[in-house]
């Protein structure tokens, strides 16, 4: 697929994709909306760093494992996925608002998060146990 240089916001919502492996998305988006598909991997998954505000709600991912995000996102929502763990994941410094809601997650072990973090939504998990302190990175 070849996208127009130009494009900043590209709406996918709402289809039927199951899997965007190898998918090269257009290095001036900004804005990606791939909520409401049946989305059930990342692996290999490689963002543009232009993106700000990410949706992958609605989806059926599985795991987060080794995500690289774009470092100047500031708005990442993944909740309503099949995600199990979270554990040791690396979030974006610049992130402000992180919806994680409507996992699997039973529990977080040592899960740093970014200083600019200023919404995080752990709701509706099946979380049990915090095995230690939520750690705020500098």
């Amino acid at each position: 697929q070849k996208w127009p240089n130009s494009l900043i916001y590209l709406y996918l919502n709402n289809n039927q994709f199951v899997s965007i492996d190898n998918q090269t998305w257009p290095e001036s988006v900004v804005f990606l909306d791939l909520n409401s598909n049946k989305i059930t991997s990342l692996d290999g998954q490689i963002w543009p760093e232009a993106i700000v505000q990410l949706y992958l709600h609605t989806n059926q991912i599985t795991s987060i494992d080794g995500q690289i995000w774009p470092h100047f996102m500031t708005y990442l929502d993944i909740s309503s996925n099949q995600i199990t763990s979270i554990d040791g994941q690396s979030w974006p410094l610049s992130l402000t608002f992180l919806s994680l809601s409507t996992l699997l997650v039973t529990s977080i072990f040592n899960q740093t998060w970014p200083n600019s973090l200023q919404t995080l939504d752990l709701s509706n998990n099946e979380i049990t146990s915090l095995y230690s302190r939520l750690v705020w990175s500098m």
